[in-house]
This record gives C-alpha cells, sequence and structure tokens, in this order.
C-alpha cells in the first residue's frame, strides 16, 4: 500500500537560515494554491510543511487494483469556484458521478434495507428530509429544530444522515449556515476525482519550493516581517500566510510570537474542525456488489464498496467518531455489516480528531461560524495573512474549492500589501 507522494516540485527536509519574499506555512490545497499564486507573481515563496507529505487533508492511498482510495477529502460538491473548476481543466483532471450503479443500504437494528423497503417503512426517506430542510426559506434555529416535527423514527434517522453528511451533531448545525453549503444540489450532485484527489495537490504543487518534515516551532511577527523558526533553520520573510486549521494555530501549535489578538482566538473555537475518523477495510475475498451504507447501528458512518474490490471504506463523523475509538469497535462493525463483509485481513484506521496537525476534518456550519470565519481570515498587520477552508466565504467553506479559494484570496492581499514588489510575470505589469 502506498501512501501518497510527491510527484513535482522541489521537495526535502533540509532548511538552512535563508530569506524569501513570503513564507507559507502549511502544503494543503489552501496553502499550495496561495504559494502557486505568489510564485506566479514572480515573488520568492518558501512552503514549510510540519508532516513527511504534502497535501493537507487530501489523503489519497493506492492500492494497486482497488485503485485511488480517499481518506480525506472524498467529492467535489456542486458550488460555484471557477478556480477550481478551471484548474481541473488545465491539469486535465477528471471527475465522475459520485456512486454510479452503487445500491444504497440502511443498516438499523441489525436490519439491511435498500431505499425502496425503508420507504415502506420510514416517510421521509432521510436524504428527502435534508432536501426538505432547503426547500423552505431559510429559517432561524438548528438543523435538529428542523427535524423535529418528523415522527421519532424517520428523525432518528434523519439525524444520523445529517451527522455524516454534514459532520456534526445536528443539535449544534445551524440551519441557514447548513442551507448555504448544503443547498440541496448534494443528491447525485457531487462528484469524484478519476485518478484520486491527490491530482489536485500535484498540480497545484509543480515547481514550488515545499519544505516536508518542518513543523514551525514559533513564528516571529511585526511591522517589519516574519521570522519562522523550525527544528532545522530559519526562514525569514517579509509575510507569513497560516493555512493549518484555527484550533492548531490558536492552540499553540506555531508558537506565534506575539500571540494572537484575543478576537482571533475566540473565532478559532467556532471555527473546530467536526471529528472524523477514516478506515480501510482489506477483506478477505471480493465483495459481492457495489453498496453505499449508512450505519445508524455503531459504530455508524458512511461505507462504501465496490462489487469485485476487496477494499471497504468507511468515514465516521461527528459524536459518532468516538464510537471507532472504543475497545472492540471492530466486532460492533462486524454484526453491523454482517455476511457481506465476511473476513478481514487487515485494518487501516486514519484519526483526524486525534492528529495534531489538523483535530479534525473540516469547518462545520455552527452558529457564528460566518463572523468567525471572517474574522479567522482578517491579516495582522500587514505581515500576517489567512487561509484555509475555514476562512473562505459562505458557501465555500468546510471544502476543498474553499481551501483553494482562499488561497488565491491570501496571494492577492499578500500581493497588494507588498506594494512596489516584483514584477508580475503573467501580465508585464508591476505587483
Amino acid at each position: 500500500m502506498e501512501a501518497m507522494g510527491v510527484s513535482s516540485g522541489q521537495v526535502g527536509s533540509a532548511l538552512m537560515a535563508e530569506t524569501a519574499d513570503v513564507v507559507v506555512i502549511g502544503a494543503g490545497v489552501a496553502g499550495l494554491a496561495c504559494a502557486r499564486e505568489l510564485s506566479a507573481g514572480g515573488f520568492d515563496v518558501v512552503v514549510l510543511e510540519a508532516r513527511s507529505a504534502i497535501g493537507g487533508r487530501v489523503r489519497t492511498l493506492r492500492m494497486g487494483a482497488a485503485g485511488p482510495v480517499e481518506l480525506g477529502a472524498q467529492v467535489v460538491h456542486p458550488v460555484g469556484c471557477d478556480a477550481f473548476d478551471d484548474l481541473l481543466r488545465e491539469a486535465r483532471i477528471g471527475t465522475a458521478p459520485m456512486g454510479t450503479g452503487a445500491e444504497f443500504v440502511v443498516v438499523s437494528g441489525g436490519a439491511h434495507y435498500d431505499a425502496a423497503a425503508l420507504a415502506a417503512r420510514i416517510r421521509p426517506l432521510p436524504w428527502v428530509a435534508e432536501d426538505g430542510l432547503y426547500a423552505a426559506p431559510p429559517r432561524s434555529g438548528t438543523v435538529d429544530r428542523a427535524l423535529s416535527g418528523l415522527a421519532p423514527p424517520a428523525r432518528a434517522l434523519a439525524r444520523c444522515w445529517m451527522e455524516q453528511v454534514v459532520g456534526e451533531d445536528p443539535g449544534l448545525l445551524d440551519l441557514t449556515e447548513t442551507a448555504m453549503t448544503y443547498h440541496g444540489g448534494g443528491r447525485g450532485g457531487e462528484r469524484v476525482v478519476v485518478d484520486g484527489f491527490d491530482r489536485v495537490v500535484h498540480a497545484l504543487a509543480g515547481g514550488l519550493e515545499i519544505r516536508t518534515d518542518s513543523p514551525v516551532e514559533r513564528l516571529r511577527w511585526g511591522g517589519d516581517g516574519v521570522e519562522a523558526a523550525t527544528a532545522s533553520g530559519t526562514v525569514r520573510a517579509r509575510a507569513a500566510v497560516l493555512t493549518p486549521p484555527p484550533p492548531v494555530v490558536a492552540g499553540g501549535g506555531l508558537g506565534l510570537d506575539p500571540p494572537l489578538p484575543p478576537s482571533k482566538v475566540a473565532a478559532a473555537a467556532a471555527l473546530a474542525s467536526c471529528d472524523a475518523v477514516a478506515v480501510v477495510l482489506v477483506t478477505a475475498r471480493p465483495t459481492a456488489r457495489s453498496e453505499w451504507l449508512l450505519l445508524a447501528d455503531p459504530p455508524g458512518g458512511l461505507w462504501t464498496g465496490r462489487a469485485g474490490s476487496r477494499v471497504v471504506t468507511g468515514h465516521v463523523k461527528g459524536p459518532s467518531a468516538s464510537l471507532v475509538r472504543r475497545r472492540g469497535w471492530e466486532s460492533d462493525l462486524l454484526r453491523s455489516l454482517g455476511p457481506r463483509l465476511g473476513d478481514l485481513d487487515d485494518v487501516l484506521v486514519l484519526d483526524w480528531g486525534r492528529d495534531r496537525w489538523f483535530r479534525g476534518a473540516y469547518s462545520v456550519p455552527v452558529a457564528g461560524v460566518g463572523a468567525a470565519s471572517a474574522e479567522w481570515a482578517a491579516r495582522l498587520g500587514g505581515t500576517v495573512f489567512f487561509a484555509g477552508e475555514a476562512s473562505a466565504e459562505a458557501g465555500l467553506r468546510g471544502l476543498v474549492q474553499g481551501a483553494l479559494a482562499s488561497g488565491e484570496r491570501a496571494a492577492a492581499e499578500v500581493t497588494l500589501s507588498l506594494s512596489g514588489g516584483p514584477h508580475d510575470q503573467r501580465s508585464g505589469r508591476d505587483a
């Protein structure tokens, strides 16, 4: 099994004391998009990445005949983002509708129901209940409150569905904020990247100077520039762009000196990423048919298996993610999936919630997230800038498109701030 590597760009781990125009912290989609724009504009950019691989919360495994397996970003959501669409087109990255040919199954109370069997027992179906949330004009309150009028069995299943689709307890999800991103186009609107989401990462990384295994231990900043110190050296620059998730930055992950102002710390709390665990099961025999399963029974989550493949993937989000950390969760899973699964040859787990560099999968639409996002995106003086999906505008927050758009937005802010800087090689104008 091979994890995502780097096929392009200058990547290494040695870092000597040096200077640059801009230091970008984090080599996820936001950081790479920002560095790509700045580099194309003629700036000298160094990207510092804490991990040994780039991509951030894009994590693609290559498993031979099973093809690419996504443990992080899985789908391209049906939202408008011209920059992302342009990248796909320029890099010739193909996409396809998600879930084509797969039967949808709900596992509840130990029984397995296809859509028809479930409809005979519960109305509305959970995804129909979700669409109903977005059909009416935006209302105040939580998603859970909006579902309160359903009969208990339908409400319980709709809550389970929303927790796994959006990634948080419906009692915490703000209805209006949720509708801005998940506006009813999701069922049948999402697409997958055919050759793996890491193709997007490689397309952004080409030609950039990226230093892996280089976590920033301290970032000093002020009116005269920044200094990013790692275990192996220091980069002094005119500006820095911070792209790690807000809880990582605000929680001391970068050692900012001076520290973040209270308004930024408060914004980071509202932008906490959802808990999530990704699981890869390697079965002893190929799966008989293609299925997409919602487990209402422990350990929960959305699971996919493809006919003829020995790989089954699961993504367990929100409060249910804690169930995958319990002793004996594999037994719960075997009971839920029953004979469909068979014996297992291997189990791989990626715990996003407990990863020190991420502390969760992505920001979720809780109350107040819009104002918090705007606060997080605001620069500090003229030297420290912020990017990442949590800082994206409404409708893109929490998505890969939002990460890319935020990186390009931060690049434009840096370019404006460092006015009188380098020549714009693309347009032939001074930056």
